[in-house]
């Protein structure tokens, strides 16, 4: 029981580490391509935003438009909760 507390722990910290190091890869990635405006770009956007459009982009051959529009049940949805995205 004792040996699956410490592995835990040893994971939780191994993960938490790579997380902040991926984290600060991204905004030093961001500032020395745009200078200080790319730290808030960096601030803003997430690598799933602009990372898999791209590299799907370049495997499929077509950007993922489909990506960013909700679906027929999430808009509906939206629709229904009177919560607008404007």
């Amino acid at each position: 029981m004792r040996v699956r507390i410490i592995f835990r722990s040893i994971g939780y910290l191994l993960a938490f580490t790579a997380g902040i190091l991926q984290l600060i890869f991204w905004f030093i990635a961001w500032v020395n391509w745009l200078g200080i405006l790319g730290f808030f770009i960096g601030l803003i956007l997430t690598p799933g935003v602009l990372i898999f459009p791209i590299i799907y982009c370049i495997v499929e051959g077509d950007f993922p438009t489909i990506y960013f529009l909700p679906t027929y049940d999430e808009a509906i949805d939206i629709v229904r909760s009177n919560r607008y995205i404007l």
